[in-house]
């Protein structure tokens, strides 16, 4: 058996290859070009014929390096890098470190250690896409709260009339209503059958006839303004932010539709579907999180893990405590809350079990943790077994389960 270690880099990749003593047969670096790639493929066919064995560790589980050795075939064992940090410290007291040193260090991890660690299951091409177009999505959506952000601190300091009129200033109307009044002096030069006229072009939210003379009213009513140095500088940085909210916005909505129909070809679809609850968003972001191919998840364990639902304990002699699982991929944990959150307005049997939680003194976050918890034992069940969601059978196990507990 052959152990091989890659310490990965921008554009060079050091790799350290071992036998099974433990001694190292060959040290090399390869560049990050297809060039580089053949050489790698090269020296790891001279090893051996049969790609079981060998076995690569890498400090990241993506990537074109990834790509290119999951391609090839060869197992491939993600190595998380506090693993690595913590495994020099066999080698070396004087935490000298470099890229060939981490090299060596991942390869005798993987030597010593490799029952430890999961290989790394590829799934289909189009769920690692929906996979790869759902965290991106989240990412927009971040980068576009920060902006908005940005975009509040800045009306506050010159325009706060804005804030006063729209409680969402996502909303297209009211990043119109700063493009065509940019400053209050634009503002107070609108006649009031232009103010009304904007308001009904742009579907001012839950508009009414009787509420457009108070809505102009406020509108022109006196307000604070800088001095004119201020306002021009804010209003500019304001008309910035507000045109890449505007290009985000439209662009969001389009990436979301792609989701959606790619979401909607996959074979499990129909499975997701079944779920109480739902949306364009949701279920996309469900599916993302566990794939397709179920030996992903061999374990329902490994995807409590892997989403950081549950704790972790740490114990010694009399002392017990149980802290907040911070090594998982937060991506993933993040949907789970946002469903578990999302539950409690479609599902009964959700909302009691958090308002129970919430009355024995759990906070808000660990109840939505208890609650996303016992939904993924739910989907996971669901997933495994490729059998639909059915409320009545989750009701009559949960029951026959608390009567167990009792007897």
């Amino acid at each position: 058996m052959w152990w091989i270690g890659i310490d990965w880099a921008e554009d060079h990749h050091d790799v350290c290859i071992m036998d099974d003593p433990g001694r190292i047969h060959r040290e090399f670096r390869f560049p990050h070009t297809p060039e580089g790639f053949d050489q790698l493929r090269a020296y790891l066919e001279n090893l051996s014929e049969r790609k079981e064995d060998l076995a690569v560790g890498i400090e990241r589980p993506d990537g074109l390096l990834v790509e290119f050795l999951v391609t090839q075939g060869y197992p491939i064992y993600p190595i998380p890098p506090k693993a690595v940090d913590r495994g020099r410290d066999r080698h070396s007291q004087s935490q000298a470190k470099d890229d060939r040193r981490d090299a060596r260090t991942i390869a005798d991890l993987i030597r010593t250690d490799h029952a430890r660690f999961h290989p790394l299951v590829p799934d289909s091409d189009a769920y690692r896409e929906l996979r790869l177009l759902v965290y991106d999505r989240m990412a927009l959506v971040k980068l576009r709260t920060q902006i908005l952000q940005q975009l509040r601190a800045a009306l506050l300091d010159y325009y706060p009339r804005v804030l006063e009129l729209f409680e969402d200033l996502l909303a297209p109307v009211a990043l119109a209503f700063l493009k065509t009044y940019p400053t209050p002096h634009d503002l107070a030069q609108a006649s009031d059958p232009q103010l009304k006229q904007f308001l009904k072009e742009h579907r001012y939210p839950n508009i009414h006839k009787h509420k457009i003379p108070k809505l102009i009213q406020e509108a022109l009513a006196p307000q604070l303004t800088p001095n004119p140095g201020v306002m021009r500088a804010k209003s500019a940085y304001a008309q910035i932010l507000a045109d890449q909210l505007t290009f985000l916005n439209r662009n969001i909505a389009t990436h979301e539709g792609v989701v959606a129909s790619l979401f909607c070809s996959l074979p499990d679809a129909q499975l997701f579907q079944s779920l109480p609850v739902g949306g364009p968003r949701m279920l996309p972001a469900l599916a993302a999180v566990l794939g397709g191919n179920r030996e992903r998840f061999p374990e329902v364990e490994l995807l409590y893990m892997h989403t950081g639902v549950v704790p972790i304990t740490k114990m010694s002699g009399k002392s017990r405590h149980v802290h907040f699982r911070r090594a998982c991929d937060h991506r993933a944990r993040t949907i789970m809350r946002q469903w578990a959150f999302t539950s409690l307005k479609y599902c009964e049997w959700a909302k009691l079990l958090y308002r129970a939680k919430r009355k024995e003194g759990k906070k808000h976050e660990l109840a939505l943790r208890i609650v996303a918890h016992r939904w993924e034992k739910i989907i996971y069940a669901m997933w495994k077994h490729n059998t639909p969601y059915d409320e009545t059978t989750f009701l009559a196990s949960r029951a026959n389960h608390q009567m167990r507990q009792v007897a």
